[in-house]
């Protein structure tokens, strides 16, 4: 078990990596206290590994939310390839060679292998234009309410350092 939490670390460390390179000992530690913030109250962990992090990097709760976002297409992935192995590569039981269940699960994984791909393309593209993306948004927000949307201050977009 502390090998998995040991990996989930690493990988959220990874993904963190262009915000900020954060210690091992406390990406571990965030990991360990966000799961067991989950035992008590369910998915609580999501935002306190975050707002742990926060607290001793310069990252913005935001952005980890967001690192975590990617981490959970990443898992989503994961278990869709290893449904995809099982439905479509490994040999079937001979009861569900041909049943109605069989070709259900078979239409909904493909659907949402490509809910999956299509998320995933998607931050790739907004990735790939942020000041675009950062002006759109802002251009979206114009229109919503001010106690909505914040201050349009929020929303400009300024270069990352070089060297980050």
């Amino acid at each position: 078990a502390v090998a998995s939490y040991a990996f989930r670390a690493w990988q959220w460390g990874s993904l963190l990596a262009p915000l900020a390179r954060a210690r091992a000992s406390d990406l571990m530690s965030a990991t360990m206290i966000g799961f067991a913030a989950g035992l008590i109250v369910p998915r609580s962990g999501e935002f306190v590994r975050p707002w742990l992090i926060s607290r001793r990097y310069p990252v913005k709760i935001s952005a980890g939310l967001g690192v975590i976002l990617v981490e959970r297409l990443f898992d989503l992935v994961a278990v869709l390839t290893l449904f995809a192995l099982y439905l479509f590569v490994l040999p079937r039981p001979a009861a569900h060679v041909d049943s109605s269940v069989t070709r259900a699960l078979e239409a909904a994984m493909v659907v949402a292998s490509v809910a999956a791909l299509a998320s995933l393309s998607l931050l790739a593209f907004v990735h790939s234009r942020t000041h675009g993306t950062a002006a759109m948004v802002g251009r979206l927000l114009a229109f919503m309410p001010a106690w909505w949307s914040g201050s349009s201050a929020v929303w400009r977009f300024s270069a990352p350092r070089s060297g980050t």
